[in-house]
Order: structure tokens, then sequence, then C-alpha cells
């Protein structure tokens, strides 16, 4: 019952690529409620598609919405040290979840690569001299459509492919999602 709530009711209507992506999709879920068992980094998780309208940011808050509620998110930026501020403010706020959503460039950035590598952070404070050094406990996402990543970055990654197989499919009939 629980393998059919889970695959069938909830996951069924998002159309993953092949079975292991459906389980990379799952995994997305698990993460949040194992975390504090798993004492080093955690990957990102990516959804990925070829197009707009796949429902890449709908399957993670979907997936996670039951799990931690409202799920915030984030755009990319395109300089590193923009990444370092933003990580920084969100890892001394106990950010559970980072969801970047709507990725329109390669990742490829090296703070990137070290807030999945790492398990404390360390960066000076905003406007101060002073240095802090927090825990990196968070679930990463992100979401976009053919998603470049550095290797750095690829080999941190669990990649989940959705793909309606149609020119338009924000055109589907939500009538017919469960």
């Amino acid at each position: 019952d629980a393998r059919a709530l889970l695959l069938d009711d909830l996951l069924g209507d998002f159309p993953f690529v092949s079975d292991a992506d459906r389980a990379h999709a799952l995994s997305l879920a698990l993460e949040p409620i194992c975390r504090d068992m798993i004492e080093g980094p955690c990957p990102l998780h990516m959804l990925d598609a070829p197009g707009p309208g796949h429902g890449k940011t709908l399957a993670a808050d979907v997936l996670l919405r039951g799990i931690i509620g409202h799920v915030g998110v984030m755009t990319e930026t395109q300089t590193d040290d923009e990444w370092r501020k933003r990580f920084t403010s969100m890892f001394r706020e106990g950010r559970g979840i980072i969801l970047i959503d709507n990725v329109r460039h390669p990742l490829t950035s090296g703070v990137i690569s070290a807030a999945l590598t790492l398990s404390e952070w360390q960066d000076r404070l905003l406007g101060r001299n002073d240095t802090i050094v927090v825990p990196v406990r968070s679930t990463f996402i992100c979401t976009g459509n053919n998603i470049g990543l550095s290797d750095e970055i690829a080999r941190r990654t669990i990649p989940c492919r959705l793909d309606a197989k149609m020119d338009r499919p924000f055109e589907r009939d939500p009538e017919k999602f469960r």
C-alpha cells in the first residue's frame, strides 16, 4: 500500500523517462526525512526536462510539501561571490531545502561544488570582519531544461529526467491527473 501510494498516487502522473528517474525522485522525498542520520554531504537532486511544462518544479513541490510544508525557491546567479553570499545566508538560517528553480545557464560554480561537498561552511559575515562556521545540512535541488553541469557538480548530482514526449506538455489536460 505504501509503495502504491508513493509511486502510483504521488508520482504516477509525472512523465519520468525511466524507472531509475522515478527512483531518484523518490530519493528526493526520503532525503529530508533521513538527513539527520547522514553525517556527511548529500548530492544535488536535479529535475531536468527537454523544455518547459514537464512538471519539474511541481514534482519537487509534491515530493517535499508533505514533509516540510512550503518549499521556498531561489533563482540562479552567475557569480561565485553571489552564490557564496546566498549559501552563507541559507546555511546560517538552517534551511533544510535549497531549491534552485529554472536553471538557465550551466552550473559550473566552484562554490556550488564546495557546498555539495562540505559538512561545515565557513564564511565572513556580510559587512563585518567576523567569520562564522555553520553546518551544511540542506537537501539541494535544481530544476531546469537540459541543464549543463561542470564535471565537479555532475559527479555530485542525482539526475532525474522528465519527458512527456510532446511539443507542448503544459497543454496536457489537468482533469486527467490524479
